[in-house]
């Protein structure tokens, strides 16, 4: 995923401070081991609109070391998840905020960790109706809700399009961060992005898009969903690349896998009403 400069100067500041800590892999996804509690790792997706608009999302805490009572405690791992969550909410301000962010989760580990009972025995039995408990299992299906197009290969490349239907941007955010858990996504080279949306209370419509490195990429899609006058949709297009370029047959490709999620989701007006005029032409 292309980033802002400031998250990609971010980044590299927060390696240097914390080079055995942290390791960034694709698509804005970092995995930062809790200083002096390495056995547990925080994994965090920034997007591009980090900082100036989006506050990091927290994907999940998991537990890598050997002590079997962490890692069969489900209900625990939920609650560190809401905790990192609130500490996050303190400390984003609209501005840069990783190095404040993993140095706060550092000093909340101490806090917290000092009795492991109070936090992986007593505390499972408190309320959890605030939590999103889909979104904190660790084996939740990455691609629940998601319309899939069939796959286009092509010289070494291969093009698949998701369509989600939703009209809030932050819900649209948090599934993509989601997608991006399964590994042979995390593997793509680009995620472009468009989306479409209706504004609940204004009527109007809300849209923008992402080349996520593929110049102009996004804003094709884009094009193609306001032909199609498709609406609440948020559409994701992984392309895998293995090195062989193809030029501008793979704007031919993310255009057709995205036309091709978009129909079959159902999502696009004036398909839509093509289809009821077919069929009454057939009757």
């Amino acid at each position: 995923m292309v980033l802002s400069e400031e998250a990609e100067n971010e980044l590299i500041a927060i390696q240097t401070i914390y080079p055995d800590n942290i390791e960034v892999q694709n698509n804005g996804r970092i995995i930062y081991s809790i200083l002096n509690y390495t056995d547990w790792r925080v994994h965090v997706s920034l997007n591009f609109k980090y900082p100036e608009t989006e506050k990091p999302n927290i994907l999940m805490v998991d537990y890598v070391g050997s002590e079997k009572v962490y890692k069969n405690n489900q209900d625990a791992f939920k609650i560190l998840q809401k905790k990192c969550d609130d500490v996050l909410e303190n400390t984003y301000s609209g501005a840069e905020c990783l190095f404040e962010y993993f140095s706060e989760l550092s000093e909340y580990w101490s806090e917290y960790l000092d009795d492991l009972d109070e936090i992986f025995i007593a505390t499972v039995t408190q309320d959890l109706s605030d939590l999103d408990l889909q979104s904190t299992l660790k084996n939740v299906d990455p691609f629940e809700g998601w319309i899939i197009s069939d796959p286009i290969e092509d010289r070494g490349s291969t093009f698949i399009s998701y369509a989600y239907r939703t009209n809030s941007q932050n819900e649209a955010f948090r599934k993509l961060d989601l997608l991006k858990t399964d590994n042979k996504i995390a593997r793509s080279r680009h995620i472009m992005t468009a989306y479409r949306f209706i504004d609940e209370k204004s009527g109007n419509i809300i849209s923008d898009c992402d080349d996520d490195g593929e110049t102009a990429a996004g804003s094709r899609m884009l094009h193609l969903l306001t032909l199609m006058d498709a609406k609440n949709v948020f559409v994701a297009c992984a392309r895998w690349f293995t090195g062989t370029h193809i030029g501008p047959d793979r704007f031919k490709h993310i255009n057709s896998t995205t036309r091709d999620a978009v129909i079959k989701g159902g999502f696009s007006s004036k398909e839509e009403e093509k289809k009821t005029i077919n069929n009454k032409k057939k009757k």
